[in-house]
């Protein structure tokens, strides 16, 4: 969000984008269509190197170490096989848009045949994100060598990330923001906010973007925006609102009462003590590991207070900044990375997958004009390597907390307070100068 976005060629209203589509040579069409569809291509060249280092040869890892795949078939025999309802007849913490996720790889085999099945699932939403992508970078700038670039940004990010991507369906998450980005960006504010409302109903975390709909489709057009999000999100779980209300609720009481995770920012100063000789007591509860303590779960309960305070404070110089958001496209995904970094570093849970969620973000974030915007998007990029290295090989050197995890998760972590507080910086200096134009 700076003053390297001038050149940039977008616009802030759909009539505009259309207008000067037309007006576009039909070779430099062209050349945007075999820019976003080689982006889509350069995942399947990611996902042969992936498969081949980490399910062949298993260098590190194995392609499944400590996955949610186990889980997730679990839920889903228990519906097909068991004939249990979820959220009525077994306690599930994942929203109901998860669950056709689960149940679209056959349960009724082995645990190895529902791993394949479900990783090439993930991998056909990674290929779908990536054509996203490209074309959210070809609605921004309108340049094939961008839209391009764009789309070896994100096979960079896949790379970076591994195969959690493919044993986790965070994937889906990053998904759906980047088509709503996509819909923001083409002036189409209402479906922006039912597809944000979708991904709520996925994975409840696109909630913290509605505001940035908002601020960009503006006061006219919030209503809609707001409605649209509320009818998506809401209308997934209304066929076990009746009979499951119990259980409904428990998806919001089980992220609510979580404790302070062991790979969370917050939980980094607990683990440095260690290093010097500090007890820290562990807990394993929700599926993690967590710091105990009288003091963590103090931290546990004041995290999502910093996190809101922290992101309403962005989004209150978005707010004043929502003119330029508006003419210049590009910048919306260096607010919306700005906003979920914030709440990431501040949430009480940083589980390795997270980090997918930012993917379609940093890899437009890379490509950006502006210096400080890719400074964010390289430290995220070299945030999610970290992560790799750290999960799953680490993950049970950390749980012992042997000093090499500990500096490993500790340098993750360092890089993404680091992303953050950039992110906040750019974002804050541009609305002081915005001030001070009296804008």
């Amino acid at each position: 969000m700076a003053a390297g976005m001038n050149h940039a060629t977008g616009a802030g209203d759909a009539p505009a984008l259309l207008a000067r589509d037309a007006g576009r040579p039909a070779a430099r069409r062209g050349e945007t269509v075999l820019a976003i569809v080689a982006g889509g291509a350069l995942q399947a060249v990611v996902w042969v190197v992936l498969i081949q280092l980490f399910w062949i040869q298993r260098l590190g890892y194995a392609f499944h170490q400590l996955s949610d795949t186990l889980l997730y078939v679990g839920y889903a025999s228990r519906w097909t096989v068991l004939h249990r309802l979820p959220y009525v007849d077994f306690r599930l913490e994942y929203p109901p848009l998860a669950l056709p996720l689960f149940l679209l790889p056959p349960s009724t085999g082995s645990v190895a045949a529902y791993e394949r099945w479900f990783s090439v699932e993930m991998i056909v939403l990674c290929v779908i994100t990536a054509l996203a992508t490209a074309a959210l970078a070809a609605s921004y700038w309108r340049l094939p060598a961008r839209t391009l670039a764009a789309g070896l940004a994100f096979a960079a990010c896949t790379l970076a990330a591994g195969a959690i991507v493919a044993n986790r369906y965070d994937i889906a998450v990053g998904l759906a923001i980047a088509v709503a980005l996509l819909l923001l960006a083409g002036g189409r504010w209402t479906a922006a906010g039912a597809v944000l409302g979708l991904g709520f109903a996925l994975k409840l975390t696109p909630l913290v973007l509605l505001p940035l709909v908002l601020v960009v489709a503006g006061r006219k057009a919030a209503p809609r925006v707001a409605i649209a999000f509320a009818a998506a999100a809401a209308l997934p779980f209304v066929p076990f609102l009746f009979s499951g209300l119990d259980g409904l609720a428990y998806v919001f009481a089980y992220h609510a009462q979580r404790p302070l995770q062991i790979e969370s920012l917050l939980a980094t100063p607990y683990l440095l003590g260690h290093l010097v000789g500090r007890e820290v007591p562990l807990v394993a509860s929700f599926g993690s590991t967590n710091i105990g303590g009288g003091g963590a779960a103090a931290m546990a309960a004041l995290s999502p207070w910093l996190a809101l305070l922290g992101m309403t404070a962005v989004y209150c110089c978005l707010w004043r900044l929502r003119t330029r958001l508006r003419e210049r496209p590009a910048e919306v995904a260096f607010a919306a990375l700005t906003v979920v970094l914030v709440g990431v570093s501040l949430g009480k849970v940083l589980s390795p997958q997270f980090l997918v969620w930012v993917l379609p973000l940093v890899a437009l974030v890379l490509v950006s004009e502006e210096r400080g915007q890719r400074l964010v998007g390289v430290l995220c990029l070299a945030a999610v390597v970290l992560t790799q290295i750290e999960f799953p090989r680490y993950y049970l050197a950390l749980v012992d907390l042997q000093p090499g995890a500990i500096v490993l998760v500790a340098a993750r972590n360092a890089l993404l307070a680091s992303a953050t507080l950039v992110g906040v910086i750019v974002v804050l200096k541009e609305y002081a100068r915005e001030r001070a134009r009296g804008g």
